[in-house]
């Protein structure tokens, strides 16, 4: 989803981490030589899980709402 402003996201310092949230590993292209610092997998799935469940039940969102989260430098945590 992000191949469209790859280069943009790069040049900013943006990673993004794709997690399934029912259990699957999401497929990922194969990486380039020199693109190795670019990939991150996601920990603490289960802590994380929680946590969403805990934010959209909060926010009075279903449980297959899709959400977007977002971690900042100083470690805010921005969803939408």
């Amino acid at each position: 989803a992000s191949e469209p402003v790859r280069k943009e996201l790069m040049e900013r310092g943006v990673m993004t981490i794709p997690v399934a949230l029912d259990g699957t590993t999401p497929e990922l292209p194969p990486l380039e030589k020199g693109e190795e610092r670019w990939r991150a997998s996601p920990v603490r799935m289960d802590a994380w899980l929680k946590w969403l469940d805990e934010q959209k039940e909060a926010a009075k969102l279903g449980a297959d709402q899709p959400v977007y989260l977002s971690l900042r430098m100083d470690g805010r945590v921005r969803g939408s």
